[in-house]
């Protein structure tokens, strides 16, 4: 486990050096209208949502390593083309790459971790797994940030270390224990796998709970994609330091994560997310209010600390709901909801910037958190009341044998 999580942990740090330098990079070289620098920087999250599914039935099959692999090589040469190249078009394939390869570094991992983890123990693994993530993007800008004050030099250094940290990554898959990839391969189909040769469900022919944590995610990263599209312009057209809000808001994302995980496992799901979907939405509705630095960094530490359990909420939930989906494709589809949020987001953030002003965007991202919470609040409501709503996510019924 530890040398996938530092391999996923690389990937993401060449995805963190991309978000922190390209707008700043394609304003400098000119050529890309500034509404289109929001899209370009969240077209990665589309290529993730469409390949997530693909890359868990990889690892449902027992070809995590290959999937693994494969995605770090094509975030390698997805961040070379985003430092070689000027036109927007060809920053846009690019991007696509990285997307590509961000979704089989992730989705081809965490199924081979999972199938190694205690029922019981589930959501706090994927808790804890979905760090090296974050890691990689806390990393990743503060390393672009420190490099900056070199000038042309610091710039060029960040993108090398853009490439070379997955080609580290792949390395490290490359060494990962053949037990560890053994385990996931010979772990048990669960009770409420399909039979060999059975169709996959589509999304439209899905019951409603298994909708609930990909409907959740996908409005959480609605709200954190506004940030991450939107925060470095915003700050900079406030006068305000554009440098430090990135990484302060993963800094308090890691922080929460490490110490609330145990919590999915512990209270269930839907009370956790719903409450911290409450705080993403307050802090994104305050961030346009906020004329100093100390009060801008404070409202990105509270939108990390929002979004810091999301992913663990929704794969407990995901896990815990009846399907005929195998659990790789489940946590895939599931994954692919936020990847779409965040291209929402950056699509969305960059036309309503232009229609309304850079803080519109914000006001958005807000409601798109409050319909998060909104979301599961039945959940939540009937938890607090005892009557199991989280109880069953806590000990999915995968393994328990229930098929609901």
């Amino acid at each position: 486990m530890r040398r996938l999580w530092a391999a996923v942990a690389l990937g993401y740090l060449s995805l963190g050096v991309g978000l922190q330098l390209l707008p700043h990079d394609l304003a400098q070289r000119g050529g890309t209208p500034e509404p289109l620098v929001p899209v370009l920087v969240g077209l990665p999250f589309l290529a993730s949502a469409w390949v997530r599914p693909r890359a868990g039935r990889l690892a449902d099959r027992g070809l995590a390593r290959g999937a693994v692999a494969a995605g770090a090589v094509a975030v390698a040469v997805g961040a070379a083309g985003q430092a070689a190249t000027v036109n927007p078009g060809s920053v846009a394939i690019a991007r696509l790459l990285v997307g590509l390869g961000e979704g089989l570094l992730f989705s081809g991992a965490l199924p081979w971790v999972l199938a190694a983890a205690p029922a019981a123990r589930r959501g706090r693994v994927a808790g804890w797994f979905g760090l090296s993530m974050w890691t990689g993007l806390t990393v990743g800008p503060a390393a672009a940030v420190l490099t900056a004050g070199l000038g042309a030099a610091g710039t060029t250094l960040a993108w090398v270390l853009a490439v070379a940290a997955p080609l580290t990554a792949l390395g490290l898959v490359a060494s990962a224990g053949r037990q560890a990839e053994v385990r996931s391969r010979d772990a048990s189909p669960a009770p409420s796998d399909p039979p060999t040769g059975r169709r996959r469900r589509r999304w439209g022919r899905r019951s409603s709970a298994e909708r609930l944590p990909g409907i959740y995610l996908g409005l959480v990263a609605c709200g954190y994609g506004v940030v991450i599209s939107m925060l470095a312009l915003y700050l900079r057209s406030r006068g305000l330091p554009d440098t430090a809000g990135l990484t302060v808001l993963a800094a308090a994302f890691l922080v929460v994560r490490a110490a609330g995980s145990p919590a999915v496992d512990r209270w269930g799901p839907a009370r956790p997310a719903a409450v911290l979907a409450v705080v993403q939405g307050v802090a994104l509705a305050v961030l346009p209010t906020v004329t100093g630095v100390p009060g801008a960094l404070v409202v990105c530490a509270a939108v990390g600390a929002g979004v810091a359990l999301a992913y663990p909420c929704a794969v407990a939930l995901t896990l815990g709901t009846p399907s005929a989906r195998p659990p790789g494709v489940a946590i895939g589809v599931t994954t692919s909801c936020w990847d779409l949020g965040l291209f929402a987001a950056g699509l969305g953030a960059g036309a309503l910037s232009l229609a309304a002003g850079q803080a519109a965007p914000f006001f958005a991202g807000a409601m798109a958190s409050a319909g998060a919470a909104a979301v599961l609040l039945p959940a939540a409501v009937t938890a607090m009341r005892g009557r199991g709503a989280d109880g069953d996510a806590r000990t999915p019924r995968r393994q328990r044998g229930g098929r609901g």
